[in-house]
């Protein structure tokens, strides 16, 4: 939820909630399909690059050094859901962010977008 709450203060945008926008904009005719998808493509694009150089920083630090234990335990746990358990946890996860971000962008703050994230 940090990682959320910088990227929504700098002024980041995220690919889920990007969807939810375009699709919504898309349906009362603000935007074009073409649109939609050139918007996705590029949101998409940006946020897998800003991910891999995340990851590519974690790893460098060594911080998950020692910590296969946990690693293994956590793939078990998430490899172990059906699909149609994984769509409804992904729909409700994208449901819970668009809805945090809504109640940042509603605030007239700094400490009220944080607080609407969280």
């Amino acid at each position: 939820m940090t990682a959320f709450t910088f990227i929504f203060i700098c002024g980041g945008e995220l690919f889920s909630s990007n969807c939810a926008y375009m699709a919504a904009a898309w349906w009362e005719g603000r935007a074009t399909a073409l649109d939609c998808i050139r918007h996705w493509v590029v949101s998409w694009s940006g946020n897998f690059a800003g991910t891999i150089v995340i990851v590519g920083l974690m790893a460098a630090s060594e911080m998950f050094q020692g910590m296969d234990g946990f690693t293994m335990i956590l793939v078990a746990r998430k490899t172990h859901r059906s699909f149609g358990a994984c769509v409804v946890l992904g729909l409700l996860c994208n449901w819970l962010l668009c809805i945090a971000v809504w109640l940042a962008i509603a605030a007239q703050d700094a400490p009220g977008r944080i607080i609407g994230v969280w």
